[in-house]
């Protein structure tokens, strides 16, 4: 899951909202799935990685299914998830929820 995540980040910076997100960055966001709690962060050159288990202050959390996660994140979309099972996001700063917006297609949100 979380290499999808990483490559989604620098396509998108690459995009034409990029100059938009890197003014947004560093970001950490936390995923919990009641499986594994990832720690998902982008550094201030735009390079992603993940750390297991939960690493500090955060920028964003997204608690959700492990197997709707992961279906949703390697199709790119949650269409196949109904409205009762999507996520629960809480945005714990601006950029986080800025950042979200612009990257929430790698979730398949």
């Amino acid at each position: 899951m979380c290499p999808e995540m990483e490559t989604g980040v620098k396509s998108a910076l690459r995009g034409a909202q990029g100059q938009e997100l890197q003014s947004l960055l560093p970001q950490k966001w936390v995923i919990e799935t009641g499986i594994e709690s990832v720690s998902f962060m982008i550094d201030e050159k735009g390079n992603a990685f993940t750390q297991d288990g939960l690493r500090g202050d955060r920028d964003v959390t997204v608690l959700w299914d492990h197997d709707l996660l992961a279906m949703a994140v390697k199709s790119r979309h949650g269409s196949g998830v109904s409205a009762d099972r999507r996520p629960t996001i809480t945005f714990h700063s601006a950029e986080g929820e800025k950042a979200f917006e612009l990257l929430r297609h790698m979730l398949g949100i």
